[in-house]
This record gives structure tokens, C-alpha cells and sequence, in this order.
């Protein structure tokens, strides 16, 4: 509709009448609304990947201090505390993506903006506590095996593609 306005060189009261926004409003509406289950598998899709990504993230930090004090990886030092803080962190993020999403089909700014902000400081404490726990607690370490932790990331991101590959296919 709009290329071909374009290519007739219409003005924009004549494609979208004189309520720009009722047009809008309108087309927004109209709009396929999404299965429970596709709204599941992709809040578990994004979960998956900000997981994956954040034991890439660790990996790498790792590697790096492992190559600066010139030794051999092969033990991967984790804290309870690591699993929960990405497990948190990925929960958060869905949920922000969520209050995005949600505010734009329907057009509540003051509530996205609250929401955002609310989940921006959640994870702002959660880092701090992650720092202070960190620092004055010393949690014990759980050693996982470098060819372990290789394969829980690859079975990780294996399930992500397959998630992805599942939602491209049905919906």
C-alpha cells in the first residue's frame, strides 16, 4: 500500500486519511495475535540464549585470565552465586522484552517506562550484590572440567537453534 503510493506520489492524507494515528492504531490491531504456546517457547528461546551467551561470556573471561597467568585451563572455577546471577539476569531480560512488547500493542508509555526502569534497578542491585557477596563471602567453588562445560554450552545452544528452528517452522 505504501509503495504504491509512493510510486503515485500520493500525499499522506490521502494514504492514511486525515487520523494518522487511528491508521496506526487500526493496522496495530489488526495484527495476528500469538499463541500461548509460541509466547512460551519464545521467552524460553531468549532465556536459552542470554544463558548461552553469558557462559560464552565467562568462558572467554576465564581463558583470558587463564592465559595471562601463562597455565593450562582445564578446571572452570564456578560459584552457586555465577548460576543464580545469570539465571536472574536472564529472567529479567525476558521480562523487559516482555514490558516492551507489551507496551507497544498497547500504547501504555507510563507503564513501560515504570516497568523498565523498575527492572533496570533490580538488575543494577543484583550486580551490586553479586560484587559484595563476591567480595566478603568466599562461596566455595565448584570445578567443572573445561570439556564439560564445552559440552553443557554446545547442548545450550543446540537447544536454542532447535527452539528457534521449532517457532520458524509452526508459527
Amino acid at each position: 500500500m505504501l509503495l504504491e503510493a509512493q510510486e503515485r506520489q500520493a500525499s499522506l492524507v490521502s494514504v492514511f486519511g486525515e487520523d494518522r494515528h487511528d491508521f496506526i492504531n487500526q493496522v496495530i490491531k489488526s495484527t495476528p495475535k500469538i499463541s500461548k504456546k509460541e509466547e512460551t517457547l519464545q521467552r524460553w528461546d531468549l532465556a536459552i540464549l542470554l544463558l548461552t551467551i553469558q557462559m560464552i561470556i565467562f568462558l572467554g573471561g576465564y581463558l583470558i585470565t587463564e592465559a595471562l597467568q601463562q597455565s593450562v585451563p582445564d578446571l572452570i572455577p564456578i560459584t552457586l552465586l555465577d548460576v543464580l546471577f545469570a539465571i536472574f539476569i536472564s529472567i529479567i531480560a525476558v521480562k523487559i522484552a516482555d514490558t516492551i512488547i507489551y507496551a507497544t500493542y498497547n500504547f501504555d508509555k507510563s507503564k513501560e517506562k515504570k516497568y523498565f526502569f523498575r527492572y533496570i534497578f533490580l538488575i543494577l542491585s543484583l550486580i551490586i550484590a553479586y560484587i559484595l557477596i563476591g567480595k566478603y563471602y568466599h562461596l566455595p567453588f565448584i570445578n567443572i572440567p573445561l570439556w564439560i562445560y564445552l559440552i553443557i554450552l554446545g547442548l545450550s545452544f543446540s537447544l536454542h537453534i532447535i527452539v528457534k528452528k521449532y517457532l520458524n517452522k509452526h508459527y
